[in-house]
């Protein structure tokens, strides 16, 4: 059942902070309902022209402002309830509405954040070239700086760490960069010697019958081999992994090999025949007033010649929403947008698919091109109006199916770069009043923020946070 307030379509002020402001003038705890400050809202300027009758007859008034909300604005053939017309409201409730016009604020101020000349000099040595002098800009970069500019400030510059008593003896992270080493290695295998990714077998039972398959399993093996013989330097060349993580990354270092395999067999039913171009390849491309950059974790040509670039993942994948540019132009996502602007520029040749793949419950999803596997049963995407070209100007016999012109996107990465840079240079860190209030309370840094509050008994923001950290 649809509130008031979403049936009028409107939004209120966050009173909160107003609340909070009193409270720490009057050190008083208080408490309010929980549909008392942003619920049950009324739509004050739908009924400026409805005047305040000096007298009432044959009304029932209760009813009346009951239904006021759902009679709004209907014509005679839209009428399908018996709801009595709103043809008067009491002085006392139109001067409600007035009053209430008054109280709202009329703007709220976007929040501006500058650091201090000597911060703002040690801040920017630290993202930007020591050569060049040039603002260094990466994916991570973009995402933590659009995500929220204090959130940026305080995981990139301050570098800020929540304590926690509880401890991850092996984050995800360690897994993530262990399948990547282990893969990067296979990789290589085939990029030495020029040869072509095997075919994975069709049905499961001809895994030992297969001489190709037999071929693929021992370049996996021996690669999975190679990293665990030099564990943990293999993968943590600079860090230090604690004993007791290392130990169970070992004892359970089948159970990897295992995963692997299975990734690995449902990735060569995708790209097996095609050319490794490069694995975990760095690049740079210099621009007017800042560098690019990024490491791409695999770039193949497929028989076809069409260039895909690959970015494995260990658990989910962003969504495709969030990689494609909104109709407002925004994107939440900047990765294979960027690593495919980087390519292009660094290696002068078009790409034309780009997709994510994951290894725990391996499977491949593409943001831009159409791929199927060796049996020819599963094709992703599988809708013909969900498949995104590159150019789709050029895909002569898709151009009218096509629902997203991938440019867009492009385009939109170059803009928000513009503005990254230009905020950056600037010393400008100005916070979005776009941003959710669920992304703030869900921060790992609303502590030392304080943008947002959750007043204690607000049962709505305690529920359905999700966990932001990065």
């Amino acid at each position: 059942i649809k509130t008031k307030r979403q049936r009028l379509g409107i939004e209120d002020s966050n009173v909160s902070e107003k609340m909070l402001a009193l409270y720490s003038m009057g050190q008083v705890r208080f408490s309010y309902s929980e549909k008392g400050l942003s619920h049950y809202s009324l739509p004050h300027t739908d009924f400026q022209n409805i005047l305040a009758p000096e007298k009432i007859e044959g009304k029932d008034i209760y009813l009346l402002e009951q239904n006021i909300f759902y009679t709004q604005g209907e014509t005679e053939s839209d009428k399908k309830t018996a709801y009595p017309q709103a043809d008067f409201l009491y002085k006392t409730q139109k001067d409600g509405f007035a009053n209430w016009i008054k109280a709202s604020p009329q703007e709220e101020k976007i929040k501006t954040f500058s650091l201090d000349s000597e911060s703002y000099e040690k801040f920017l040595t630290s993202v930007s070239d020591s050569e060049t002098n040039m603002l260094r800009v990466s994916a991570t970069k973009l995402r933590d700086f659009f995500f929220c500019p204090l959130f940026f400030l305080f995981n990139r510059y301050y570098e800020l760490k929540n304590e926690r008593l509880e401890t991850s003896l092996l984050a995800p992270v360690y897994l993530g960069r262990l399948y990547h080493a282990v893969l990067n290695t296979f990789f290589i295998y085939y990029k030495d010697k020029n040869e072509r990714l095997p075919e994975p077998p069709k049905t499961k039972n001809s895994f030992q019958e297969s001489k190709e398959i037999e071929d693929y399993y021992s370049v996996l093996e021996s690669a999975f081999k190679t990293i665990m013989n030099d564990f943990p330097n293999s993968v943590f060349p600079k860090e230090k992994l604690s004993p007791l993580s290392q130990e169970i990354l070992l004892n359970q270092a089948q159970a990897f090999f295992k995963t692997l395999d299975e990734a690995v067999k449902v990735f060569l039913s995708y790209f097996y025949n095609s050319r490794i171009l490069e694995t975990e390849a760095w690049h740079e491309s210099k621009e007017k007033n800042h560098l690019r950059l990024g490491a791409i974790d695999l770039v193949l040509e497929k028989p076809n010649g069409e260039i895909w670039i690959i970015d494995f993942k260990t658990s989910s994948p962003p969504s495709k929403t969030d990689c494609l540019a909104d109709e407002e132009g925004r994107l939440e996502n900047f990765q294979l947008p960027l690593y495919i602007s980087l390519f292009e520029k660094t290696k002068n040749k078009r790409v034309d698919g780009a997709a994510f793949f994951t290894i725990n419950n391996p499977k491949i999803s593409p943001l831009i091109g159409y791929i199927e596997d060796n049996e020819g049963k599963n094709k992703k995407p599988y809708r013909t109006t969900s498949i995104v070209h590159r150019n789709p100007q050029n895909e002569e016999s898709n151009t009218d199916k096509a629902e997203v012109n991938f440019n867009e996107t492009m385009q939109a990465l170059n803009k928000h770069i513009e503005d990254y840079v230009e905020k950056v240079s600037k010393n400008i860190f100005k916070l979005d009043t776009s941003i959710p209030f669920t992304q703030c309370a869900a921060c790992e840094y609303k502590k030392v923020c304080r943008t947002t509050y959750r007043v204690s008994g607000d049962k709505k923001a305690s529920r359905g946070l999700i966990d932001l950290r990065f």
